[in-house]
């Protein structure tokens, strides 16, 4: 498929860098972590609030990386973890958790045009004493309808591995500055010639009003390559705002909810929107190191440049067992539906995955 192809294709928004840029914009993205470790030296990190293992948005909201923009991995048109990725990339990459805490799961990223695939928002652990963390995930995404097209569903699946790093600098006891950097890859089952490789740079600052609420402002940006040619396709640069509230009902039931805007200033212009959703989500904890979840997402979509409303809804449940304190196994199956002003995309479809996230401390 020519690069002219890949940009019309419903499915391609345009996600990640070849190696060389990724190569460039890791070394940046040390270099500034660098650069603040070095202002902060001698400072204690400061230790964010915990959060409940029960609570299954944890581990990394991230691509996975999330977002609830992320999530539908090119389900339609394209673009936004991933959501998320959606998250879940989703969509937006967590603060670690404790290195002596089990990895609670993210939150499900999504994004109606790049596909449910539930990308999450990357939540690596939080921890007192490392900031610097090795973000690496595997996840299996299919759907009845991955293209979101409302004439001829596809019935395929996604495999997508990625790597990544995440950092997180306390600027005060509830406030901390955070980056991350993450690329991967996107294989389809049948439909090989929308296989993309994409990159991700994120940074923000994130502050806890309490113990359960907390606020996060940060910037994206999103590239997608096709994986033969290696021309990009989409250059997605996205400002956020993330709002989390957690409670906890019991010592083993949480009720989490989020709400998230976000701004889409991407090249081609025609991807350019702004995209607001409100979720909620209740987990239980069946033992120390196996949960169950339901979640529901609420996602309005507005093209800026173009006559299109979108809106669709998400529900999921999910199945996580930690295998260890920094590697976690992720099963969820759920349904979409929804409705576009474009009549050629159609929302409704089942959809499945499973994922294994972990996460290493490196200082």
């Amino acid at each position: 498929m020519n690069s002219a192809a890949i940009r019309q294709s419903p499915l391609h928004d345009g996600r990640h860098h070849p190696v060389v840029h990724r190569v460039r914009c890791l070394s940046l993205v040390l270099g500034l972590w660098l650069a603040l470790g070095a202002t902060a030296h001698g400072t204690e990190a400061v230790n964010p609030p915990e959060q409940p293992a029960a609570e299954a948005d944890q581990i990394a909201d991230v691509p996975s990386l999330a977002d609830p923009e992320l999530g539908i991995l090119r389900l339609q048109e394209v673009e936004p973890i991933a959501e998320p990725i959606e998250a879940p990339v989703t969509e937006s990459m967590d603060e670690p958790e404790q290195d002596n805490e089990a990895i609670a799961p993210s939150p499900a990223v999504e994004d109606p045009e790049l596909g449910t695939l539930r990308l999450r928002d990357t939540t690596p652990p939080r921890s007192t004493r490392s900031s610097l963390f090795l973000v690496m995930d595997v996840h299996y995404f299919r759907s009845d309808n991955i293209l979101l097209e409302d004439r001829d569903p596809s019935d395929d699946g996604i495999l997508r591995p990625s790597l990544g790093l995440y950092a997180q600098q306390p600027l005060s006891a509830n406030t901390s500055l955070i980056a991350a950097v993450e690329g991967g890859i996107s294989r389809y089952g049948t439909l090989t010639d929308l296989n993309y490789h994409d990159l991700r740079l994120q940074a923000g600052v994130r502050h806890d009003l309490s113990n359960q609420v907390s606020i996060t402002a940060d910037w994206a940006n999103r590239q997608l390559f096709d994986s033969d040619s290696g021309d990009r396709f989409l250059n997605d640069h996205s400002p956020r705002l993330l709002v989390d509230w957690r409670h906890n009902l019991a010592d083993d039931l949480v009720l989490s909810s989020t709400y998230q805007a976000r701004w889409s200033i991407a090249d081609p212009s025609d991807r350019s929107r702004v995209i607001q959703s409100l979720g909620a989500r209740l987990s239980h904890a069946l033992q120390p190191d196996l949960a169950v979840g339901l979640d529901y997402r609420f996602t309005y979509v507005d093209f800026t440049q173009r006559d299109r409303l979108d809106s669709y809804h998400q529900l999921v449940a999910e199945l996580t067992y930690d295998l260890n304190r920094r590697t976690r196994v992720l099963l969820y199956g759920g349904y979409s539906l929804g409705n576009s002003t474009d009549h050629s995309v159609n929302f409704d479809g089942t959809l499945f995955g499973i994922g294994v996230d972990m996460y290493v401390p490196l200082f």
